[in-house]
């Protein structure tokens, strides 16, 4: 500041000597006052030069720093997005095993709209990698099951279930118990109610044409 003060009182009086030591500007002896002036002259211009690198530097960092935090809403917006969009496939994955164990009942119809043409069928060791023939098995068993225990039902419920994601891909292991009745004269002849046999499932699923398809289950007895 007291540069540009001096500058003030340089440009306002005649300089002399008497003015500058008023003036608090000291020039060295033997130095007249048109010296003095220009070199006070030159070290203000400096120490505006000085400044002035400084601000522009100041602004430069902070256009880095724009730069940087842009780059960082960038990738934290990206890492969300793909955290949204992975817990959205796990969800739609669990959806369709929801829905696979709801149909399971003596009607396997709706069941048969959520696989694959040719997927693969393993349970009891026994693998099924005809997917059409496979099901008109179990509808056959089923409707034999019909004739033989008029009232007969069917309950399938699933727990713990685990999903893991992989692009188009997914693999999920869980929990199913398949609850049947007897029937009134199964009861009748003293059977018991509700019969449950218990499986450990492990379920793939492809994303085709935009939806989730089964295309492999195995079933093994949970121990």
């Amino acid at each position: 500041m007291i540069y540009w003060l001096q500058a003030f009182n340089l440009h306002r009086f005649c300089i002399n000597c008497e003015h500058c030591v008023r003036y608090g500007l000291n020039q060295p002896k033997g130095q007249s006052c048109t010296e003095y002036k220009q070199a006070l002259k030159t070290k203000i211009e400096l120490s505006c030069c000085l400044w002035l690198r400084r601000f522009m530097l100041f602004v430069h960092s902070l256009k880095r720093k724009g730069e940087i935090m842009k780059k960082f809403v960038f990738l934290l917006c990206a890492f969300a997005f793909s955290t949204f969009s992975f817990a959205d496939d796990a969800a739609d994955v669990e959806a369709v095993i929801h829905q696979y164990i709801n149909s399971e009942t003596l009607d396997l119809s709706e069941q048969t709209q959520l696989m694959a043409s040719d997927r693969t069928y393993i349970t009891n060791g026994i693998r099924f990698t005809n997917n059409e023939k496979s099901m008109a098995i179990q509808t056959a068993g089923n409707e034999v099951l019909r004739r033989a225990r008029p009232g007969i039902k069917r309950i399938a419920t699933v727990e713990d279930i685990m999903v893991r994601v992989n692009g188009n891909s997914a693999v999920s292991s869980f929990y199913r118990s398949i609850n049947t009745s007897s029937g009134v004269e199964g009861v009748r002849a003293g059977q018991s109610p509700m019969n449950t046999n218990y499986q450990t499932g492990t379920m793939v699923l492809f994303k085709i044409n935009g939806d989730r398809k089964i295309v492999h289950t195995h079933y093994s007895p949970t121990k």
